[in-house]
């Protein structure tokens, strides 16, 4: 389908204009070379700022009901944007991380809770409610060296994701480097007992 731009009045192929689904033909008056122009044009910037500043309940309402209702497209999205850039997001993390660690420390200690909150949801899907009962269940000691601490790090099984129970960060960290292995574990039992 071919269409005329309303604003450089040039004839394009309709792969050249935004879909719209409020116009008859389902694409913008525009094409997309024309409105990324405007969009970019000082006047463009001062109408969009405006617009943000007198719409702020709305966007946001609509961008938490997006994500609601496409929860599931936006976790695959941010893994495979995650996975095509890896090295590049670590790499940026590192160097923000650098040179904000005065930042981050403060940010840190100042929303404790939060924080924690948020890591362990990310990283376990685990709500802070469970960890803070799994801590109580465990009267705050770790369950293998059986000492007792303010923080416990949230042992999970690498391949399945599932939660086992909470460890103080030396023996977390232990059975990490001894790869997660009851055979490795064993030898290692049997190697400290000679």
């Amino acid at each position: 389908m071919v269409k005329k731009c309303s604003s450089c009045k040039k004839r394009k192929e309709s792969k050249d204009f935004y879909h719209d689904k409020h116009s008859k033909d389902g694409f913008t008056y525009s094409c997309k070379e024309c409105m990324l122009a405007y969009k970019k044009s000082e006047k463009g910037l001062l109408v969009e700022k405006e617009y943000k500043n007198n719409n702020k309940d709305k966007i946001r309402s609509y961008q938490e009901n997006y994500r609601e209702v496409n929860k599931d497209k936006r976790v695959l999205y941010d893994k495979e944007f995650y996975q095509d850039n890896k090295e590049k997001l670590l790499a940026a993390s590192k160097v923000y991380r650098e040179n904000h660690k005065e930042e981050l420390k403060k940010y840190r200690k100042d929303n404790k809770d939060k924080w924690r909150k948020r890591h362990l949801k990310e990283k376990y899907g685990l709500e802070l409610e469970d960890y803070q009962k799994m801590y109580k269940e465990q009267k705050g000691k770790c369950k293998i060296c059986d000492n007792h601490y303010e923080t416990l790090c949230v042992d999970h099984n690498h391949k399945t994701g599932e939660i086992r129970k909470l460890l103080c960060k030396s023996c977390n960290t232990g059975i990490g480097l001894l790869q997660d292995s009851p055979t490795i574990t064993e030898r290692a039992t049997e190697y400290l007992r000679a």
